[in-house]
C-alpha cells in the first residue's frame, strides 16, 4: 500500500492525499500486528 501511495503520488502530484494514504497504511499495519499478537496467546 506504500508503493501504491508512491506511485499515485508520482502519478498525479497529490502530496497531501498520497500523505494520507500513507498514514492510513501504517495505520492498518499496527492494527494487523496487535491482532498477530493477540491471536498468539
Amino acid at each position: 500500500m506504500m508503493t501504491m501511495a508512491d506511485t499515485y503520488e508520482r502519478a498525479t502530484q497529490h502530496k497531501e492525499l498520497a500523505g494520507e494514504m500513507r498514514e492510513f497504511s501504517k495505520s492498518m499495519k499496527k492494527k494487523m500486528e496487535e491482532e498477530i499478537k493477540k491471536n498468539q496467546l
